[in-house]
This record gives structure tokens, C-alpha cells and sequence, in this order.
């Protein structure tokens, strides 16, 4: 069987000793069912974010450890090329950068993974199209964790910029094309489902007082269910 889905974001969220072998486990489970032809190239994007700057208040993590994982699962299914961000690397500017350049590579047809592994963070929607009242963000090196009126989220990548990412890369892939996505960072369960259990203890980014406008369990974002399940 060929996945043809997306921008459907499949989260793999592990911690603790069996984090690094479950992934591996899951990631090899999933790629078996992707058929290639000789003409296809498989390409990986690997973002990971694990010692952030002390003044953002964010504790570091072992973020970076999935690299050489994930990269050696990768390769044993015939991934070629390797695009990878880490740490300072890795702040909004440079992540943009990456899909830029991931994207540049790719044909109609061929094979794409992208992993994040990364703080994520809640934070305040300001456009009224989520079911909670806050988007979820990945935390780019050196976004702040708290909200301070002189940084307003700019270096926050929020879902809804992910997922314009990801239908460049979907349109680029094309119809005959496959793409996974995986998100190890707190909050990165509504990347697959409107609703679900998330982890994750860092206050949402939003100024003080700060309530939801539009609180509605019954009706889904705009980024919680594929856009494409062709």
C-alpha cells in the first residue's frame, strides 16, 4: 500500500528510555509500506532544538540525539538526501530557509519526511480560527517562552504556517507523491486530530488576562484535519 495523504501531520511523541527505540520502530513500520520506482528520490528535512538560549527560559532537552536516529532509519530505506537544522541553525529564520531549500529538491512523485523535534508551546490566536482560543507552535531557537509586549510571538512557527510549509511541499510532490510528518514537542496532538491529549507544562504565550474570544469543542481549526486524503 502507497500513502498518498496531505498535509496530514502524523505525531510521534516519545519520551524516556523508549523513546529512541520506539521511533526508530515507527518510523521503519511506516516507511515499508512506501513504494518506490527507480526514479524516485526519498529526501529528509530533521529539525531538532535542544539548548535554546538561556534568556528564552526554556529548559534544554535531547532534541538533537534524533539526528543520527532518525537519519540512520532513514537511510536503511534508501534516503539520499539530508537537509538538517539544529539548535541555532534552527531559529524561524532558518527553518523557513530549510523548507525553501527541502522544497527546491524535490520532484513530482518522489519521497519526503520532515521531523521536528523541539519545545512546542500553546499561543494566543489572533485570527479566531481555533477551537481553543490558541494556536500550537513549534519553538524555534530562541523564542522566548514567556509573552513580553516587545516580542508578540514573531519567532513562534505556528500550525498554520507549518501547514502552509507543508502544502508547498505537498504541490511539489504532486499527486504520485508521499510525504510523513513527524512532531516529537509538547502540544503537537491537535497536528493530527481537533481534539486529544497533549503534554506539556509551559504556560501558553499570551499576554496577561488574555481569554478566548471563540471557545467551540463542536467545530474543528483550520489546521487539526488533513487539507488532501487522496
Amino acid at each position: 500500500m502507497t500513502l498518498k495523504v496531505f498535509t496530514k501531520v502524523y505525531r510521534i511523541g516519545l519520551i524516556n528510555m523508549k523513546r529512541i527505540v520506539l521511533l526508530s520502530l515507527a518510523i521503519c513500520m511506516v516507511l515499508v509500506n512506501f513504494k518506490a520506482t527507480p526514479t524516485v528520490r526519498k529526501h529528509a528535512l530533521i529539525i531538532a532544538i535542544g539548548d535554546y538560549p538561556e534568556e528564552t527560559n526554556w529548559k534544554d532537552i535531547s532534541s538533537v540525539n534524533d539526528i543520527g536516529l532518525i537519519k540512520s532509519a532513514l537511510g536503511k530505506q534508501g534516503f539520499d538526501r539530508f537537509i538538517i537544522r539544529k539548535n541555532e541553525e534552527a531559529d524561524k529564520e532558518g527553518i523557513l530557509e530549510a523548507f525553501k531549500e527541502f522544497e527546491s529538491g524535490l520532484s513530482a512523485g518522489d519521497i519526503a519526511v520532515v521531523h521536528f523535534s523541539s519545545h512546542g508551546q500553546q499561543i494566543y490566536d489572533e485570527n479566531g480560527d481555533e477551537i481553543d482560543g490558541y494556536d500550537e507552535a513549534i519553538v524555534a531557537y530562541g523564542a522566548p517562552a514567556k509573552y513580553d509586549p516587545a516580542y508578540q510571538g514573531e519567532n513562534h512557527l505556528l500550525d498554520e504556517e507549518l501547514g502552509e510549509l507543508l502544502d508547498g511541499l505537498r504541490m511539489k510532490l504532486g499527486k504520485d507523491g508521499d510525504i510523513l510528518v513527524t512532531v516529537d514537542a509538547c502540544h503537537s496532538g491537535t497536528a493530527t486530530r481537533g481534539e486529544g491529549i497533549t503534554r506539556g507544562g509551559v504556560a501558553p504565550f499570551a499576554p496577561e488576562g488574555y481569554k478566548p474570544e471563540r471557545v467551540d469543542k463542536k467545530e474543528v481549526g483550520v489546521f487539526e484535519v488533513s487539507k488532501s486524503s487522496t
